[in-house]
């Protein structure tokens, strides 16, 4: 049968839904032939979500220079740029760093200097970001001596753009939009709703991971040798035609250190398909989220915020993870040392966090004012530099601290980013420990 995929998806679907199966040849023939539409065109029906996805990073990945907002380079930042920022149409990135995109003729290109948000300097840029094999596809740049100008549309649209298609470098619409992640709407749109979308919510396993997948992660697209997927459509298999990077246990490599820590950014899945989380079924969203509860239509010049918690968790980084691990007792199990010794968390072995929505401390004292920020993500998603970003993300192996891999093989740990002692003295630390397991509490998908 043609389109087997599609035809597969579509039964589960109906059956999740408690549909006849006499209409899953047309539900696959719909999702088969759907077109890209635009995001403009959800919004009449969908305002809320369409003006909550439109504040945040995904909607704003390519933005117009005039949108580029206040972190822009200005005055006499912007006579620095080793470019003339006259040449630029387009500006990637808000909160770190800021690359800027020139028109050449039907496509982008890459200028060749990036903007530190945080220093307000500026750098070189790296293309072994995307690709390595960039420098040979790049183009001759106009007036900038000896440099080079990278193929924008060739080597990083996929990522930044909504219907890519890979043998043209064309897409649909810049930036990441609602069918990036919904799948094409046109069907949807011409019968007005009645053949729905792809709800990632309703994905479960690793159907729903993968739509987060395309983009964040590395490896191979086995039909062109890509590093990126080609064909990809959500509720797909990514893996069926992506071949995702792994890393070599004990070996540092170019991706990966020894550990399996990834050293690049944009490698979340990598890291979290080695994690405890991805074998119990946990999905990208169950923490995360793109769209904001905000029924109001966005400024063109809003400041981003998207790569914040405030955005893309659904709630405060530490009540995320207490949705499904619970302490040994409510109130994080908190004891003290001696009469008046000082409050300590028995699984952390540090000062407690103050939750503000959260249970009662009971040993807490009244008025205290120790709120030491010792969150789940300080000691179990610790920040990772990404050597050619210039800036830190967190790590998504989900694992405990472990100095000892800093010893072994270089790779970040948590103990590092407060101790200024050494990876020996924070092994010794974790030795004297008792062991502190937390409980992992079944959550209903409808409650996450």
């Amino acid at each position: 049968m043609a389109n087997d995929k599609y035809t597969e998806r579509c039964v589960g679907r109906l059956l999740l839904l408690g549909l006849p199966l006499a209409a899953f040849c047309v539900a696959t023939a719909a999702e088969a032939q759907a077109t890209y539409v635009g995001s403009a065109a959800c919004k009449d029906c969908h305002t809320s979500r369409y003006n909550g996805w439109r504040e945040g990073v995904h909607a704003q990945f390519v933005r117009p220079m005039a949108a580029a907002g206040k972190s822009a380079p200005a005055g006499n930042e912007a006579t620095r740029a080793p470019f003339a920022l006259s040449k630029a149409k387009y500006v990637l990135g808000n909160m770190h760093k800021m690359v800027f995109l020139q028109q050449a003729g039907d496509h982008l290109v890459l200028l060749p200097g990036e903007f530190d948000v945080g220093d307000r300097s500026w750098n070189p840029i790296s293309v072994q970001l995307w690709d390595p094999q960039a420098v040979s596809a790049a183009l001759p740049a106009e007036g900038e001596g000896s440099s080079k100008l990278v193929n924008w549309n060739q080597r990083c649209a996929r990522c930044h753009t909504t219907g890519y298609d890979a043998a043209t470098g064309s897409y649909s619409e810049l930036g990441v939009s609602c069918e990036s992640c919904h799948g094409p709407g046109s069907v949807h749109l011409k019968t007005q709703g009645k053949e729905r979308m792809i709800n990632p919510e309703a994905l479960n396993g690793e159907l729903g991971n993968h739509i987060c997948a395309q983009c964040h992660s590395y490896g191979t697209d086995r039909a062109t040798g890509k590093p990126f997927p080609t064909a990809y459509r959500p509720g797909t298999d990514l893996s069926e035609t992506f071949t995702f990077e792994k890393p070599t246990l004990g070996t540092n490599t170019a991706l990966f250190f020894g550990n399996g820590m990834t050293r690049r950014h944009h490698a979340q899945y990598n890291e979290l398909a080695q994690s405890k989380h991805i074998q119990n079924g946990v999905r990208c969203f169950d923490c995360h989220q793109v769209h904001r509860a905000k029924n109001v239509a966005p400024s063109e010049n809003t400041q981003l915020i998207g790569l914040t918690e405030r955005v893309l968790l659904k709630r405060s980084a530490q009540h995320v993870c207490t949705t499904c691990h619970l302490p040994d007792s409510p109130g994080f199990a908190i004891t003290r040392t001696g009469a008046a010794g000082p409050l300590r968390d028995k699984h952390t072995q540090h000062p407690p966090v103050i939750l503000k929505r959260g249970p009662p401390i009971p040993s807490q004292p009244k008025g205290s004012t120790e709120q030491a920020r010792m969150l789940c993500s300080e000691c179990h998603m610790p920040l990772v530099m990404r050597e050619e970003a210039g800036y830190a993300i967190r790590s998504h192996q989900f694992k405990p601290p472990a100095p000892a891999d800093t010893i072994a093989h270089g790779a970040p740990n948590a103990c590092a980013e407060c101790h200024i002692e050494d990876a020996a003295w924070a092994v010794r630390q974790l030795q004297g420990w008792p062991s502190q397991k937390v409980k992992t509490v079944p959550v209903p998908r409808k409650q996450r």
